[in-house]
């Protein structure tokens, strides 16, 4: 009997919803799949894209990431304390 290809999901990605994912399709790491994709290939792309479409392909490549630590710095520690 033969084998079934693999499903290969990276780290971290975001899949929205009724997506299919067929057998062999490989996603690499933080990419997000939009809603009510077809992904039927191993997707050559690089971390932190936007997969969409029937069938999907690559619509945007390196999402804007945030630098969330420095947004946490600008937040006064003392506006979170609780009340004494």
């Amino acid at each position: 009997l033969p084998v079934a290809k693999k499903i290969i999901i990276g780290n971290n990605v975001w899949l929205c919803q009724r997506v299919l994912v067929l057998k062999g399709t490989v996603i690499p790491d933080w990419c997000v799949v939009a809603a009510m994709s077809l992904l039927n290939k191993e997707y050559c792309c690089p971390n932190f894209s936007v997969i969409a479409g029937s069938p999907g392909r690559v619509l945007d490549r390196q999402i804007q990431r945030y630098d969330i630590a420095a947004k946490i710095q600008e937040v006064d520690d003392n506006q979170w304390a609780a009340p004494i």
